[in-house]
């Protein structure tokens, strides 16, 4: 039975997702010009998290990590982009308002382009609770050389690696406390850790590899 087992292993390839890198890459001019378009200055942190309304990614909890992230840095405006992610939602609006950080949230619902929002972020975050598999919007905002952080579902700790930083999930504290170690990162730092992001992308996600 054991020799039975090895032998199917041994028929497998895990072939993971992949990323257009020629598309996903970073753009100083875009993040200049995309803060200008939301009338943001310019020495302000951009948070990510994009994805749908629904329990698994998780918005109550990005919210909640939010709200502990301002009460020790103040120059942070949280970007929620996704279907059904606006302000018209009123079960979202309720978790902002309650949280009390509705003056730093950015809502842009469902977005078609992506690839020129991404550059534009200091941090991605993905909040998901659960059902997750192998998230592209990771490896996306990693080609772009933007750090990520993360909950431990799915491939998440896999892909990341050492380039970004994974906590437990629905560990809001530990979020938030992630988050804020990369923020008080110097300059230089972060963008020594979205290098590396986008080389682990290179090497192991880019889409031209995957499809060999």
């Amino acid at each position: 039975r054991r020799q039975r087992q090895m032998c199917i292993r041994d028929r497998f390839k895990i072939i993971p997702n992949g990323v257009d890198t020629s598309v996903f890459r970073s753009n100083p001019v875009q993040k200049e010009n995309f803060k200008k378009k939301l009338n943001l200055p310019q020495n302000v942190f951009l948070v990510g998290h994009i994805g749908r309304f629904h329990p698994q990614k998780n918005h109550q909890g990005f919210i909640q990590a939010g709200k502990m992230i301002l009460k020790k840095q103040k120059n942070v405006y949280f970007l929620m982009i996704g279907r059904d992610i606006n302000w018209k939602n009123k079960i979202l609006v309720e978790w902002i308002e309650k949280a009390k950080i509705k003056e730093n949230c950015l809502l842009l619902g469902e977005r078609k382009d992506i690839p020129e929002i991404m550059p534009a972020l200091d941090l991605l975050v993905s909040s998901s609770s659960f059902g997750e598999a192998f998230p592209n919007v990771i490896i996306e905002a990693m080609a772009c050389e933007i750090p990520v952080v993360a909950t431990d579902v799915g491939d998440c700790r896999d892909i990341i690696a050492d380039c970004g930083k994974v906590v437990a999930r629905d560990d809001i504290e530990a979020l938030a406390k992630a988050c804020l170690e990369i923020l008080k990162l110097s300059d230089k730092e972060r963008e020594k850790l979205g290098k590396m992001a986008r080389q682990r992308v290179l090497k192991n996600f880019e889409i031209s590899k995957i499809a060999k």
